[in-house]
């Protein structure tokens, strides 16, 4: 059950983009998306 909650709370898996971040995203229980990244390093 709980797994199923949090594929559905995710938006992006956790990823590299080509500006060098390591970035995902998720959506909170009132529908907001959230964003969290970091630099690679």
């Amino acid at each position: 059950m709980m797994k199923k909650m949090m594929l559905n709370l995710m938006v992006k898996e956790l990823s590299t983009t080509w500006y060098g971040m390591n970035e995902f995203y998720i959506r909170d229980n009132n529908g907001y998306v959230l964003g969290f990244a970091e630099q690679k390093g």
